[in-house]
C-alpha cells in the first residue's frame, strides 16, 4: 500500500517512474489532504510525468485516481475550522466503527464532483471559528471529506483507494480521525473483517503535539531516525 501526502512536487523522472509504476499495479493508495495537488511542473514541462500536474485540464493524476482534483479551499482558510459529519447511508460500514467525533482546525476543501464508484464516509462542515464548539457556518454547504473508491481495471483487478481532504498535522490530534485512518487502512488492504469495535490509536512512543499548519512552520533537516522510539 502507498500513502501519498504531497504538495507541489516536481521530482526527477527516475523517481516519478517508480511512483507511476506503483499506480499501475492496482495496489491500494491512501491520499491525504493536499495530495489533490501533489505535483506542479515548472522546470521540466516536457517530462513524461508533467501530465500529473494538478493544473492540467483533466486534473492530473489525482482526478483519475482519487476522483477529484484541487478545486480550492471552501470557507475561510485559517479562520474557519472543520467538523466531520458521518455519512448516514454508510454509517454501518466497518470503516466508521468507533468514529463519531472528528474535528480539525484546517478548513474544508471544495469538491465539485465524484465518480459513481466513490463512497463518502465523512462530510466536512464549515464552522464559524477555530474551536470545536463553534457553531456551523450555515451559509456554506457540506462537502465530501473522506471517501473510498474501488476502481475496476481493464485487467479485472479492483484497486482500492482512500482519499481524505482532512489530515494536516493538527487535524491528527483528533482521536477519531486517527481511528478513521486506521480503519480505512484495514479496508484498503482487504482486512475490513479485522476492524475492531474501537481501534486503539494511542500515540506510539509517548505524547505528541502537532506544529501549526502553514508554510515554513516545520522543522528543517529532520530524518526518520530522529523519531525513533527510545528504549528504556
Amino acid at each position: 500500500m502507498m500513502v501519498v501526502f504531497a504538495m507541489d512536487l516536481e521530482r526527477p523522472d527516475e523517481q516519478m517512474k517508480q511512483f507511476a509504476e506503483f499506480l499501475q499495479t492496482g495496489k491500494p493508495v491512501f491520499g491525504i489532504r493536499c495530495s489533490l495537488l501533489s505535483f506542479r511542473y515548472e522546470a521540466n514541462k516536457k517530462s513524461p510525468y508533467a501530465s500529473f500536474d494538478f493544473r492540467n485540464p483533466d486534473g492530473g493524476y489525482a482526478t483519475a485516481l482519487f476522483g477529484e482534483g484541487w478545486k480550492g479551499h471552501y470557507g475561510s482558510h485559517g479562520k474557519e475550522s472543520i467538523r466531520g459529519l458521518r455519512a448516514g447511508m454508510n454509517e454501518a460500514d466497518p470503516i466508521l466503527r468507533g468514529v463519531y467525533n472528528v474535528w480539525g482546525p484546517t478548513d474544508v476543501y471544495r469538491v465539485t464532483k465524484l465518480p459513481p464508484d466513490a463512497r463518502v464516509f465523512l462530510y466536512g462542515q464549515v464552522l464559524t471559528g477555530m474551536k470545536p464548539d463553534d457553531p456551523p457556518n450555515l451559509q456554506m454547504s457540506i462537502m465530501p471529506m473522506f471517501w473510498t473508491r474501488e476502481i475496476k481495471r481493464d485487467s479485472g483487478q479492483v484497486s482500492r483507494v482512500v482519499m481524505s481532504t482532512i489530515g494536516a498535522a493538527p487535524d491528527m490530534e483528533s482521536e477519531d480521525l486517527r481511528r478513521l485512518y486506521v480503519n480505512a487502512t484495514y479496508w484498503a488492504v482487504g482486512l475490513e473483517s479485522k476492524i475492531p469495535k474501537k481501534t486503539d490509536v494511542r500515540y506510539v512512543g509517548g505524547d505528541w503535539k502537532a506544529f501549526p499548519f502553514g508554510g515554513e512552520k516545520f522543522h528543517h533537516g529532520l530524518k526518520p531516525e530522529d523519531f525513533a522510539i527510545k528504549k528504556g
